[in-house]
């Protein structure tokens, strides 16, 4: 049965072997449990659920994620491809237009998150993450679209940040295959790094495009940036 255990496991900031001395168990079955080589009993849901202060649904069904609202993104840029600076990070702003503005309206609210991420050297980054303040429309809010006073003006759908609540980081987390394979709502298989391409290329042909982020997978993200902005 797949699980979330250790996401709620990175989030709680507990190594395996922490884990299992919670539960009174060993790192070998806590590998058993999260890797679903085994069914947990009773007395461990009870256990694993009281210390991540969470349901029985959070960690085992799936169906629960898929559920949830799905209004947080990761999204891939090129830093000032044809001249364009989008993100903004000293405004906090990002834009888009065409079907990517289209899904990035229906998807993104008010209280959203969006993480960005780009290739430096050979490796892909989190760079920094939005909380959104603000969604502007071009045909409805000219007006103050014109007033930020950068590129945002060409584009349909303009994202403003939350200046308390949004970070750039000084040191960008890397997204790797460890971490795309802990964020379920990816839905990346591990099989799709056991291939003659490199790491780089997988992880990024799975998030060339916008991707939707669950809840859980925010907070995950959350935690991982919290000491690097």
């Amino acid at each position: 049965m797949e699980n979330k255990i250790a996401a709620f496991r990175e989030i709680h900031n507990l190594s395996q072997v922490e884990l299992a001395e919670k539960i009174g168990s060993t790192q070998k079955r806590i590998s058993q449990l999260e890797n679903a080589l085994s069914e947990p009993s009773i007395s461990e849901i009870k256990l694993l659920t009281n210390i991540f202060n969470c349901k029985f649904e959070d960690i085992w069904q799936e169906a629960s994620f898929n559920k949830e609202p799905a209004n947080s993104l990761l999204i891939k840029y090129v830093y000032g491809e044809n001249g364009h600076v989008d993100p903004n990070f000293t405004k906090l702003v990002y834009g888009d237009s065409g079907s990517r503005g289209q899904r990035l309206n229906k998807i993104i609210k008010t209280g959203s998150y969006i993480f960005f991420h780009t290739k430096i050297g050979n490796g892909d980054y989190i760079t920094g993450y939005f909380n959104v303040a603000k969604i502007l429309e071009r045909g409805e809010h000219d007006t103050e679209i014109q007033s930020i006073g950068c590129d945002a003006e060409i584009d349909e759908v303009v994202i403003i940040g939350d200046r308390n609540n949004s970070k750039i980081l000084n040191t960008p987390l890397l997204l790797d295959k460890k971490l795309i394979l802990q964020l379920g709502s990816l839905k990346v298989p591990e099989e799709r790094f056991d291939t003659e391409r490199s790491e780089l290329s997988v992880v990024s042909s799975a998030t060339r495009e916008h991707r939707e982020l669950s809840g859980l997978d925010v907070q995950l993200l959350l935690k991982l940036c919290k000491y690097r902005g």
